[in-house]
């Protein structure tokens, strides 16, 4: 434990074992903060908790799913238990499921939603007196495809799509009060979503395009200090979406289908 800990900022990082989660926990570390890491695999949960002990800082993990009834009450309530606020609160959980719509099990569907979407709104709904307390931020990690739908993604790019109208909608709630709302949407980032067995014979989705986790980090930690609401990554990916809403249809129909 290190010496002083309520003088430390403390943040929530779910998704917080892998990926874009463990980066974010890494650099917030190295920021001095106290994390709360969030995650529902108990073998990899463990291991950056034991990573981040060489930094002066305390860290709690909780292994648990941000879906279940209760679960985002326990986290809030084990987070001020332990530390006595909160002032970040990074939603990082997520996964996809590859797969034509027609043919795809309506549990996958309903299970990204719940995961992307519903489990990020749930913590925020029990974090946010806490985080007007401390005039604090919320990261939602949504995608590219928050913004454009993509092909054989249909349940991933629904569920980020309502993570963006959500975080858009709630900053303008809490315009005022001190929280700001922060989205950011990557391209293509390197991460285990693709070891799920749908992304098995996609090719794109196991070459070397993309960016890395620690590079979605940075962005993120920027987003906490400057408080803007959109972080698009890379930027390259910016013009593509604006050149997405300005084409005609077939065309961004005829590209798209080609994926």
């Amino acid at each position: 434990m290190c010496s002083n800990p309520s003088v430390r900022k403390v943040a929530i990082i779910t998704g917080a074992s892998s990926g874009i989660g463990k980066a974010v926990a890494i650099q917030l570390a190295r920021d001095s903060y106290n994390l709360v890491l969030v995650a529902l695999e108990a073998e990899a949960l463990g291991a950056i908790t034991r990573e981040l002990a060489s930094f002066p800082i305390d860290a709690l993990s909780h292994q648990g799913d941000v879906t279940r009834a209760g679960e985002a009450r326990q986290i809030a309530d084990r987070t001020l238990g332990a530390f006595g606020r909160i002032d970040v609160l990074v939603n990082s959980a997520g996964y996809a499921v590859y797969g034509p719509f027609e043919s795809m099990h309506l549990d996958d569907i309903n299970g990204q939603m719940l995961t992307n979407y519903v489990g990020s709104v749930s913590l925020i709904k029990e974090c946010l007196p806490h985080l007007k307390a401390t005039k604090g931020a919320i990261i939602n990690i949504a995608s590219t495809a928050g913004f454009t739908g993509i092909p054989r993604l249909a349940g991933y790019s629904a569920s980020k799509h309502a993570v963006v109208g959500f975080s858009e909608a709630l900053t303008f709630e809490l315009y005022g009060t001190g929280v700001s709302v922060s989205v950011i949407a990557p391209g293509k980032v390197k991460t285990n979503i693709f070891a799920h067995p749908s992304f098995k014979d996609v090719r794109w989705a196991h070459d070397d395009s993309g960016i890395t986790p620690d590079v979605v980090a940075r962005v993120i930690v920027k987003a906490i200090k400057k408080r803007r609401f959109l972080y698009v990554l890379p930027r390259s990916r910016r013009l593509a979406l604006i050149l997405k809403r300005m084409l005609p249809d077939g065309i961004v129909n005829r590209k798209m289908a080609d994926r």
